[in-house]
């Protein structure tokens, strides 16, 4: 398999998921768990007339242990609170994904 091919796959398995990673990569900075619920949520609100995402705390503890699973997420630890960032292989996620959609937009034959 190639690099692409491998980050196909990893996008297409997270699904929904990728909000939480897309706003990590807007934040650009650790971000607690309750706060990046709500950045997610109004991010979303914002795309999908007000609906909601993250309707529960059980919902976003799926999606980070989902991210943390496939290396996406870091997970930083200050005191009892813990702070998610995007991993190496996150922003390398975020870039591949940045990239087809600048695929997309090109006129054919270009």
């Amino acid at each position: 398999m190639s690099k692409e091919q491998i980050l196909q796959t990893i996008l297409n398995s997270i699904g929904d998921s990728v909000w939480v990673l897309t706003t990590l990569y807007k934040q650009n900075k650790g971000v607690g768990k309750e706060q990046l619920r709500g950045l997610v949520n109004e991010r979303y609100g914002a795309k999908h007339e007000g609906k909601i995402l993250i309707t529960s705390r059980h919902i976003l503890d799926r999606y980070l242990s989902r991210l943390e699973g496939a290396g996406l997420v870091d997970v930083s630890e200050h005191g009892r609170a813990r702070h998610y960032h995007l991993s190496e292989l996150g922003h390398e996620l975020i870039n591949f994904r940045k990239n087809i959609f600048i695929e997309r937009k090109k006129p054919y034959g270009k």
